[in-house]
């Protein structure tokens, strides 16, 4: 279970409310020269001594019936830094960080998820790929069962 505290219930739960939510993106890869770090929002934001650039994302939840691990997200390419930093990882699994924090309070993580960034799709507007939640407590035991989170080819 999540304890979240009190000023995010608050205004997670008020009608309106002064205080910003935003998510921070940290995107990296093994052998990576150096993580990407993104937060939703129009100016950069620091966060644990790290900066977080601007940049438009959404998150796209599935749908009713499908595979509830995967999500899709689509990011702004305003720059190449992000398709050429996709584009160096090769067939490497790219790992995502989400961070949901307050404007208030940016060191501190309120909701904290891992996925693995497949089907990446570049063009000269967008960043696009599929979110799969690295979720490994809910998979059956024993560990060496074929699951969609850990041989996904297989499914």
């Amino acid at each position: 279970m999540r304890t979240l505290s009190t000023e995010f219930n608050t205004g997670a739960d008020a009608q309106q409310t002064g205080e910003v939510f935003l998510t921070l993106l940290t995107i990296t890869y093994s052998g990576a020269p150096a993580p990407l770090r993104f937060v939703n929002n129009h100016v950069s934001v620091v966060s644990n001594g790290d900066t977080y650039l601007g940049l438009a994302f959404n998150f796209t939840m599935p749908q009713d019936g499908e595979n509830q691990r995967s999500a899709g997200i689509e990011m702004d390419n305003v720059d190449r830094r992000l398709s050429e930093f996709l584009l160096g990882a090769g067939v490497v699994d790219i790992t995502v960080n989400e961070q949901l924090i307050l404007i208030s309070d940016p060191h501190t993580a309120e909701i904290t998820r891992d996925y693995s960034l497949k089907n990446v799709s570049i063009n000269r507007k967008t960043v696009s790929g599929e979110l799969i939640y690295l979720q490994y407590l809910n998979d059956s035991f024993p560990t060496l069962t074929k699951t969609p989170s850990r041989f996904p080819g297989v499914f």
